[in-house]
């Protein structure tokens, strides 16, 4: 029974998104489904383009504004999904995005004078997720990132830079296990009293 409730509140969510958003929330098919504990916002001038079926979990945070927003056909956004739309950012189809992901199409100017970073305009560059791409846990993607068909990418890696098609990229760091200094039994601290 809770599958049948849980599909129906997932359909009146749908509903109400195609109500608020009127003709910027485009779906192909009424396969959409955004959990309860998802936000979604789509500005007067966004479009959210979903071709098929499309599924975002819950304490994920979609923005759109000014910029198109394009999801293909079965596209899964896990939990914690950050996307952040102000240019354009398409996901292929098939595409898996696992939690706490962030999608940046957009970075603040730093230049140092006469304005404070906060005050500087932004720079602009599409974001492009090839088809039947696997994004792991945490991955960030930065503005002008196009990754190709069939790739699979690392949890945790930060990707600043275009992939081509059929990669595998990690987050590769030395990792350091240093050991630490033991103490001599008759060197260790006493406790208690030294009466």
């Amino acid at each position: 029974m809770n599958r049948y409730i849980k599909w129906l509140w997932l359909l009146v969510r749908q509903l109400w998104f195609r109500i608020r958003y009127r003709g910027a929330f485009r779906c192909a098919s009424w396969s959409v489904g955004v959990e309860p504990g998802a936000t979604l916002i789509v500005s007067r001038r966004g479009r959210f383009i979903a071709k098929g079926k499309l599924y975002i979990r819950k304490g994920s945070d979609v923005n759109v504004a000014k910029s198109e927003l394009v999801f293909g056909k079965n596209v899964f956004l896990n939990q914690n999904v950050i996307v952040v739309c102000r240019t354009g950012i398409e996901f292929g189809d098939g595409c898996i995005v696992g939690p706490g992901c962030m999608f940046f199409d957009h970075d603040h100017q730093f230049e140092i004078g006469e304005k404070p970073f906060w005050q500087q305009p932004f720079t602009y560059e599409p974001i492009k997720i090839g088809k039947n791409v696997w994004i792991g846990a945490g991955v960030i993607v930065c503005k002008g990132v196009t990754v190709g068909d069939d790739c699979v990418i690392g949890a945790g890696t930060v990707l600043t830079k275009s992939i081509p098609a059929g990669s595998k990229v990690y987050r590769r760091a030395p990792l350091e296990v240093v050991s630490l200094p033991r103490q001599k039994m008759s060197d260790a601290p006493r406790t208690g009293s030294s009466a």
